[in-house]
């Protein structure tokens, strides 16, 4: 899932294959499951519309439970435990 690209300085550089796992992340919606994809360092990069649902239906914070978000560290909660 990850790609390296050459730069015009040399250096070989980092990129993320997370796009085309989003050209395709709509198909979760067809689901009832709540589906999120986390990136490895903990950012929620796509979350269904079940998930979405499920948050506002139970008050959770759209801005910590959404796209954008580290997961892992609003699992850690205020105490970062």
């Amino acid at each position: 899932m990850t790609k390296y690209d050459h730069n015009s300085s040399g250096v070989n550089t980092y990129r993320s294959g997370f796009e085309d796992i989003l050209k395709t992340a709509s198909l979760f919606d067809m689901w009832d499951d709540h589906i999120a994809i986390i990136s490895p360092d903990g950012l929620l990069i796509y979350t269904n519309q079940s998930w979405k649902q499920f948050a506002k239906d139970n008050g959770f914070d759209p801005v910590k439970y959404n796209e954008g978000t580290n997961y892992l560290k609003v699992c850690d909660g205020p105490n970062g435990n």
